[in-house]
């Protein structure tokens, strides 16, 4: 069984437990009966899938199944919503000519994480067109905001930044990705369950598309704009160069945009950084990937 938390804010419960785990789930759609699962779990490191490509789709793959048939054995209600990544669409290359991706456009993941969110998404779809399990599916473009997992770009870039080392950039830099605050994220998703179609897709994005390199020079300018550096270094293969996002249908059919101000909402995010250190691991300023302990970090919310 898994452990649960004695401590109640907000209606919040924390209960740690492996979404691999069929019997974990069950007992915790028993207890709780939801009205909505969000399922957020993910086994998140593009450098992890690349490093451990079998835990990477144990986790996201076998996981979302998992959870998916404890709800089709439990008998609850529920609406489940599959939390997944803009990255499925693959690398879109250069240009300012490319052609914006829909909740249409193929799929042509690059590396073992993308392809297994890719792979999770065919197991809902599947779901729910065998057993009519009611589901909703998002494709978020990159998140940014407070409390963040520690070892993506971000709050490495502002580790490294705040120990007065290098900020180490993977590749030429001009990687591009489209960023959304990840309260603009949270009421997209909020909106595609109360308001969404049941078996539908819908791209969640901000139109911001910033530069690695651009990003690094905005958290040294923040930071230390006297003193900051920077150094490239080779980049694996499997890594997306841009992907020119589309999120025209939810906010035709939900009326949904994105509310936080990137400019100010990121310089809020890198002053919450330095704020709160211990939010930073030993490892954010290096290029370490997460230890693997054999477990994605996972949260199953129940609502």
């Amino acid at each position: 069984m898994p452990h649960e938390s004695q401590t109640r804010q907000h209606r919040l419960v924390h209960v740690q437990a492996d979404v691999c785990d069929y019997r974990a789930m069950c007992a915790l759609l028993a207890s709780f009966r939801p009205a909505y699962v969000v399922h957020c779990a993910a086994q998140a490191s593009t450098q992890m899938g690349i490093s451990h490509p079998s835990l990477t789709f144990s986790n996201n793959v076998i996981g979302t199944q998992t959870v998916l048939e404890a709800i089709r054995q439990s008998g609850v209600p529920t609406h489940f919503h599959y939390v997944s990544t803009y990255l499925v669409y693959g690398d879109a290359g250069a240009g300012d000519s490319l052609e914006r991706l829909t909740e249409h456009s193929f799929c042509k993941a690059v590396n073992p994480y993308s392809a297994s969110k890719a792979a999770a998404e065919q197991v809902v779809m599947a779901y729910y067109g065998s057993f009519r399990t009611k589901s909703t599916i998002s494709r978020s473009s990159n998140n940014y905001g407070p409390y963040p997992q520690s070892w993506g770009v971000i709050p490495r870039f502002v580790a490294q930044a705040l120990l007065r080392q290098p900020l180490v950039i993977h590749g030429d830099g001009r990687q591009s990705r489209d960023w959304v605050h990840v309260r603009d994220h949270c009421r997209a998703i909020d909106r595609i369950l109360t308001r969404g179609t049941v078996g539908g897709i819908y791209n969640v994005g901000s139109n911001c598309e910033v530069s690695v390199e651009e990003l690094a020079d905005t958290i040294i300018s923040i930071i230390d704009p006297s003193g900051g550096s920077k150094v490239h270094v080779a980049q694996d293969h499997g890594r997306e160069r841009r992907c020119k996002l589309d999120w025209d249908l939810i906010r035709r059919e939900l009326r949904w945009k994105p509310a936080e101000d990137f400019s100010t909402s990121f310089r809020e995010t890198v002053e919450w950084y330095r704020h709160h250190g211990e939010a930073l691991s030993p490892h954010s300023g290096t290029d370490r990937q997460p230890r693997n302990d054999g477990r994605a970090e996972s949260v199953l919310e129940a609502c």
